[in-house]
């Protein structure tokens, strides 16, 4: 972890290792699709059956919470996609506390967040993220911070395009060299 945290990873033997990780909690992890078609009820209706099955409590990971479908009303309306969403996150939310769970639920976000400092507000169509989520942890391209070059031993600022592109190299880069920011802990500082 050292060695990826310092850019002096070895590609190969990250591969390796994670094909080691794999294999040693496969038997463990289950991967549930819903087609785009699973609501937020359909996602507690199964973890409930397997708690039920098996007895034990797993985390659970939403990926990603946008793409889950608009809730239909019992008169048939189908809510706007914000108050789907925010409608979802709090009965996740209900539904996690009630059953003392572990839930990540994963965020798209803003195309602007490769450019400035990522904050709750960047999150697309959850503006209650920021109310309901005990803690919010946002990663983000180290590049961002970037904004000269170098030219002849004299560092000028970037114009708008080279910064585009240089943040266009940095997220092709493999891997990606990227920052995680503490955004909410409800329960720390």
């Amino acid at each position: 972890s050292l060695d990826i945290r310092s850019g002096k990873v070895d590609n190969n033997e990250l591969n390796r290792q994670i094909a080691a990780y794999t294999q040693a909690v496969g038997d463990r992890m289950w991967v549930i699709s819903t087609n785009f078609n699973g609501n937020i009820d359909d996602i507690c209706e199964c973890v409930d059956q397997f708690m039920k099955r098996t007895g034990h409590k797993p985390v659970i990971i939403v990926d990603y919470i946008q793409i889950i479908p608009p809730s239909i009303m019992p008169n048939g309306n189908i809510l706007d996609t914000k108050t789907s969403l925010d409608q979802g996150i709090h009965k996740l939310k209900q539904f996690q506390e009630e059953n003392d769970l572990t839930v990540l639920a994963i965020s798209s976000m803003s195309r602007t967040v490769y450019f400035v400092e990522i904050a709750l507000s960047h999150a697309k169509e959850t503006g209650s993220l920021e109310y309901t989520c005990d803690v919010v942890i946002g990663l983000q391209l180290c590049a961002k911070h970037d904004y000269l070059k170098v030219v002849n031993q004299i560092p000028k600022k970037m114009t708008e395009a080279e910064r585009k592109a240089h943040i266009a190299n940095a997220k092709a880069a493999s891997p990606r060299k990227i920052e995680l920011v503490y955004l909410k802990d409800r329960g720390g500082s």
